[in-house]
């Protein structure tokens, strides 16, 4: 008889426990990076992961008189470490990519280069997304984000990290997910009062957009062609750096 109430005990344990995990994932509803105020009057440095940076460039980014109105953006946690010569040392946000499940119809399941390890970093942002996005969550303010990730050891990573975290949603052209560099140029120019934007390497915007690749998840040749189509009041606010 006691080992029955034991093991009764035993039970109720374990689903007090599975009943607290599930409510510590509740809840999580992050802020929307674009729907705030923090890329309004800043100069705005967007660091592409591209290793070929001519030395032109390094070296106007080297002389460059960097202040609180300056923001310099890396992606997926500086994978190519470009933060030891582009920028030099500094990084003021990091946005990290959803790793897709695309046989799975585009399940989340992690994030590109996620570490706990960047609480040095003013701002982290975790990229969503979900196959043809529609206005009505592109526009929301906050977002629960836990509660839309099927993996739970995602979501285990994403609750042990330290740090204030932000959310971007990335639009889609076709039947493509926008790449990030991309999406996040986007999102500045149609959601922000920016003041200035320096592309650095960002290479899918030049040259020919006929010869622009359109691969299983990204179509680079529209977003070269919605580039070169931007307005010029705007686009006179952007220098590409290669």
């Amino acid at each position: 008889m006691k080992r029955i109430i034991l093991f009764i005990l035993i039970l109720i344990l374990l689903f007090l426990s599975l009943i607290n995990k599930i409510e510590s994932f509740t809840n999580e509803h992050y802020t929307n990076i674009f729907e705030t105020t923090i890329f309004d009057n800043k100069t705005i440095f967007l660091i592409a992961n591209n290793p070929n940076i001519s030395e032109k460039t390094i070296k106007f980014l080297d002389n460059y008189k960097y202040d609180n109105e300056s923001l310099v953006v890396r992606f997926r946690n500086d994978p190519k470490k470009l933060v030891t010569k582009v920028c030099k040392n500094r990084t003021d946000m990091m946005i990290y990519r959803a790793i897709l499940s695309y046989e799975n119809n585009y399940k989340l399941i992690g994030f590109h280069g996620l570490t706990p390890n960047n609480n040095n970093i003013k701002y982290n942002v975790l990229t969503y997304t979900i196959k043809n996005i529609d206005n009505n969550i592109l526009n929301k303010k906050q977002f629960d984000l836990i509660n839309n990730i099927k993996d739970v050891k995602a979501k285990e990573k994403i609750k042990n990290l330290k740090y204030n975290k932000y959310l971007m949603f990335t639009q889609w052209f076709d039947n493509k997910e926008h790449t990030t560099g991309f999406s996040t140029l986007y999102n500045i120019i149609h959601k922000t009062k920016f003041k200035k934007i320096y592309l650095v390497g960002y290479s899918i915007v030049t040259d020919n957009c006929e010869k622009k690749i359109i691969n299983t998840w990204h179509n680079i040749k529209k977003e070269c062609n919605h580039f070169k189509d931007i307005d010029k009041s705007i686009k006179d606010k952007i220098e590409i750096l290669l």
